[in-house]
């Protein structure tokens, strides 16, 4: 947006910056160029951009720089930082899953125990494990936060109200 009233720019070339390369241009330049710019006039400029998939969850900042000449051909330059959040996808894998007693009566209590593995790139906060289904009854277990690659225990007490074998 050109906030002058009075002045026209032109010759404006805009380019978006982020530290050490956390995005890239899907396709072409990650720098535009605008021939003119009216006095209070506005344009849109867009570019598709992908996130590394290293990122960390959180927000990331993103540099617009624009060059450009006022009506007098007067060189000026402007930045400005923008953040960008970025989310990472939650993905787990249960490993190492076993129930003991490997029999558990009619109305009797067993323990289910496994890992919690991290696969994804942040931090898990507040999980909690419970085993569902029509043959066992089962109350949440809290397992806490798991950092991106590391692995979290789960073991939950789980009472049968059917004949079921581990």
């Amino acid at each position: 947006q050109n906030t002058s009233d009075k002045t026209a720019v032109s010759n404006m070339k805009v380019s978006l910056a982020a530290n050490e390369g956390d995005f890239l241009p899907t396709s072409g330049s990650s720098t535009m160029f605008v021939n003119k710019l009216g006095k209070e006039e506005t344009t849109d400029l867009v570019i598709e951009m992908n996130a590394l998939a290293s990122l960390e969850a959180k927000p990331h900042v993103l540099t617009v720089a624009c060059d450009y000449e006022d009506s007098s051909a007067n060189p000026f330059q402007s930045s400005e930082n923008i953040s960008i959040p970025i989310y990472q996808e939650s993905r787990i894998k249960i490993t190492d899953v076993s129930v003991s007693p490997e029999v558990i009566s009619v109305y009797n209590q067993g323990s289910v125990s496994f890992n919690i593995n991290n696969l994804g790139k942040s931090t898990i906060a507040n999980v909690q494990a419970r085993i569902e289904g029509d043959t066992v009854e089962c109350e949440e277990s809290f397992v806490g936060n798991i950092a991106a690659g590391a692995t979290g225990y789960g073991d939950v007490t789980v009472t049968s109200p059917y004949y079921l074998e581990g």
